[in-house]
């Protein structure tokens, strides 16, 4: 483990807002098709979407991926300027425990390259009487980070894929997680224990944003580490850097994304769902 050059050599524009009208505006886009409710119906399906990429940065329609967290597929819808259509689903993971699916938790997308990549939240149950073999399958099934690789001509118009792509999973960040024992990767989430709730890749690295653990002094963690030490099928441990960031006593990382040399960080901001803080972290 160490620090990470990326974040120390970047600017960082904080501010705290306050959603509220005029400061904000959120588009509403018609939805044609139904979202995808997995291929098990033990599964609870989340009202939510966890995370979305796309592989253009602007301009309609956009190719994109969506996660949620209840579930083991992620599915391709395509964004237009007044209307989001749903499209095929990917099958992700297949884990269960006596019989019954686990979620994935998946938590974030990103793109790069002609690459989707999705994560789990990698941490432990939030009940802390879940134990033994069913916490260890559990943690199992939401300790991926997955990547699939599709090609815009491979999307048709509906959303629909001429083939289904080959999904690379790995482990590795869970083992390089767990190395570190400020980021309490073994602790229950209800008593601070680690959870990822942001992703995004640039230049070739992946930087995953921690919602927990809560740590002194305010602080979050960025843990950053390049894609080809995660995806190489090397068996040793690649090495992770890790950036903390400020965002509030008790707060953690909700998001992250590119945006234009650096990246976005969402945190909580009190923990008031109406508030939040939002930094830029930029190149200088």
């Amino acid at each position: 483990m160490r620090s990470s050059n990326f974040l120390k050599a970047l600017c960082v524009l904080s501010a705290v807002f306050l959603v509220a009208p005029g400061l904000a505006q959120a588009k509403e886009w018609k939805v044609e098709g139904k979202r995808d409710k997995d291929n098990h119906d033990k599964i609870k399906h989340a009202q939510d979407v966890s995370g979305i990429a796309c592989n253009s940065e602007s301009g309609f329609p956009r190719q994109c991926v969506i996660i949620d967290d209840e579930a083991q597929r992620a599915q391709v819808v395509i964004v237009h300027d007044d209307k989001i259509v749903t499209g095929q689903p990917i099958q992700l993971i297949s884990h269960s425990f006596n019989g019954e699916p686990l979620e994935l938790d998946g938590e974030g997308v990103a793109f790069e390259d002609g690459y989707f990549y999705v994560i789990g939240s990698h941490g432990s149950p939030r009940d802390s009487n879940i134990a033994g073999e069913e916490r260890d399958a559990r943690i199992a099934a939401n300790s991926h980070l997955l990547r699939f690789r599709i090609d815009k001509d491979d999307i048709t118009k509906d959303g629909r894929l001429k083939e289904t792509p080959r999904i690379e999973a790995t482990a590795k960040l869970r083992a390089a997680l767990r190395s570190v024992p400020k980021l309490k990767a073994d602790e229950h989430l209800d008593k601070n224990g680690l959870t990822i709730e942001g992703v995004a890749v640039r230049d070739g690295t992946l930087y995953a944003g921690l919602r927990g653990p809560s740590l002194p002094d305010g602080k979050a963690a960025i843990v950053s580490m390049p894609v080809k030490n995660l995806f190489d099928g090397e068996a040793s441990l690649p090495t992770l850097d890790i950036d903390l960031v400020s965002v509030g006593e008790g707060n953690g990382i909700r998001d992250l994304i590119r945006y234009k040399n650096g990246l976005v960080m969402r945190s909580e901001e009190d923990g008031h769902s109406a508030s939040f803080g939002l930094s830029v972290l930029c190149e200088k």
